[in-house]
C-alpha cells in the first residue's frame, strides 16, 4: 500500500468518527428571546428657544464708472481738483475720458483716458448723458484744504457764491483759484501738500446764477432782505491749518 492511501484511510477513519452522534450528551436549552422594554419618554424641561433668521443686509451696488467727453480745446489734466497743481497732458475737444469720482467740491472730477492716465478736470470742461453728481466724492489725497463756510444771518447755507483763493509770490504776479460754495455753502481749495505760508480767501463778486440768493431764476434780484454782501469781504489762512473760515452773506 502506498502511503498516499494509507493516510487517506486514517483521515477517513477520523472524519466518520467525529460524525458519529455521542451518547449521554446533554441537549442544548432552548433560549427564549428577552421581553421588549417599555421606553417612557422623557417631557422636555423647558420651552425650546427657536433659532432666529439672519437678517441680509442687500450689498450696495458697486460704482461703475461712465464715460464723458470733453466739451472744448486744450483741457488740462492735473495732479489735483484745483489750479494750483501740475499739468499732466492736455486733453482735446471731443477727447473721451470715464468719470472715477468727484472732490467734495463737486467741481473736480477725477477722470481717466483711453490710456490709463489719470487726472482731475474742472466740471465745466466735461459733458455727459449720465448726471455728474452720481460720481462718487473722492477725497484728495497728498493735498492741503483750505475750508471754507457761508451762511446768511439766519444760519442757512449760501450755494454759488464765488471766491478767489489768492497768494502773491511777488510784488508782479499773483497765483489764483477760484472756487464756488457749493449747495452745503462749503468752500474746498485743495493746494500741492508741499505748499505753504500766507493764503488770502476774498469774495470776488461773482455769484453763479444757481445760487439760492435769487428770487427767481433769471437771476437779476436778490431774495428780500439779501444785500449782496459778504463779511469779511476777506480772511488769510496760514497753511498748513485745519481752521474753518467763517462768511456772512447779507
Amino acid at each position: 500500500m502506498s502511503r498516499e492511501k494509507f493516510f487517506a484511510g486514517i483521515a477517513l477513519l477520523l472524519l466518520l468518527a467525529g460524525c458519529a452522534p455521542k451518547t449521554g450528551a446533554t441537549p442544548i436549552p432552548t433560549v427564549s428571546p428577552p421581553p421588549t422594554a417599555t421606553v417612557t419618554p422623557i417631557p422636555p424641561t423647558g420651552t425650546p428657544t427657536s433659532i432666529p433668521t439672519a437678517t441680509i443686509t442687500p450689498t450696495q451696488t458697486a460704482f461703475a464708472p461712465f464715460n464723458a467727453e470733453i466739451n472744448t480745446e486744450d483741457v488740462n489734466l492735473r495732479t489735483g481738483p484745483g489750479y494750483f497743481f501740475s499739468v499732466l497732458r492736455v486733453l482735446r475737444l471731443g477727447d473721451m475720458v470715464a468719470v472715477l469720482g468727484q472732490a467734495p467740491d463737486k467741481e473736480w472730477f477725477r477722470v481717466r483716458t483711453a490710456d490709463n492716465a489719470e487726472g482731475w478736470v474742472f466740471h465745466w470742461l466735461l459733458q455727459s448723458d449720465i448726471d455728474l453728481q452720481e460720481a462718487p466724492v473722492i477725497e484728495p489725497r497728498d493735498a492741503l484744504l483750505i475750508l471754507a463756510r457761508v451762511r446768511d444771518s439766519n444760519g442757512i447755507p449760501i450755494e454759488g457764491i464765488g471766491f478767489n483763493i489768492a497768494r502773491t509770490l511777488n510784488q508782479a504776479k499773483t497765483v489764483m483759484n477760484p472756487v464756488l460754495t457749493n449747495t452745503d455753502g462749503d468752500l474746498y481749495s485743495y493746494m500741492p501738500l508741499g505748499d505753504s505760508g500766507t493764503w488770502v480767501v476774498a469774495f470776488s463778486g461773482s455769484l453763479s446764477c444757481v445760487s439760492n440768493v435769487w428770487t427767481d431764476t433769471s437771476c437779476k434780484s436778490y431774495k428780500p432782505g439779501y444785500q449782496g454782501i459778504v463779511e469779511p469781504a476777506s480772511l488769510s489762512i496760514t497753511l498748513p491749518s485745519s481752521d474753518v473760515l467763517e462768511f456772512t452773506w447779507k
